[in-house]
């Protein structure tokens, strides 16, 4: 006689995001806007930044919403430093704080090599650095964002 399994949890047991606050940069996009459904099928509030505000508010509202829960949308070009400002400032302010960022940037461009000058990673620190300085309007943050470590998971 075998000795039955334990049922494996499903994602959205492991996964539950409610209550959360979560900013996609390049939401608009196909792997920003399936990164922005499952965090919004998790159960979080997701604003939408794209460089297009006309695309980041069709986005926001093509995600699914729970109960009280509203998607926002921000214009946000990662490329265009104070657009990153204000785009990291909008959010914070139509959210009520950030507890999740997901960094999406696709540049359509071929990367040939990266070096530490290059925009991909200026654009990632950028995006980072914009994001702790959003991080003291957030009283629920608990990871800390260290620009020079972008990409890296917190230690």
């Amino acid at each position: 006689m075998t000795t039955p399994q334990p049922k494996e949890p499903t994602i959205g047991e492991l996964f539950d995001l409610t209550g959360k606050r979560a900013l996609v940069t390049g939401a608009s996009g196909h792997l920003g806007g399936a990164i922005a459904r499952a965090l919004a099928e998790a159960g979080a509030t997701v604003v939408v930044g794209s460089r297009r505000l006309s695309r980041a508010e069709d986005a926001a509202g093509a995600l699914p919403t729970g109960p009280g829960v509203v998607h926002r949308a921000v214009e946000l070009d990662q490329m265009d430093e104070a657009s990153l400002q204000q785009g990291f400032g909008q959010a914070v302010d139509v959210a009520g704080g950030l507890d999740v960022l997901v960094n999406n940037r696709v540049s359509g461009a071929a990367i040939r090599s990266i070096s530490s000058n290059s925009a991909c990673l200026t654009s990632s620190r950028s995006c980072a650095h914009s994001c702790t300085m959003a991080a003291p309007a957030t009283a629920s943050s608990s990871e800390d964002v260290n620009p020079s470590r972008s990409g890296e998971a917190p230690s």
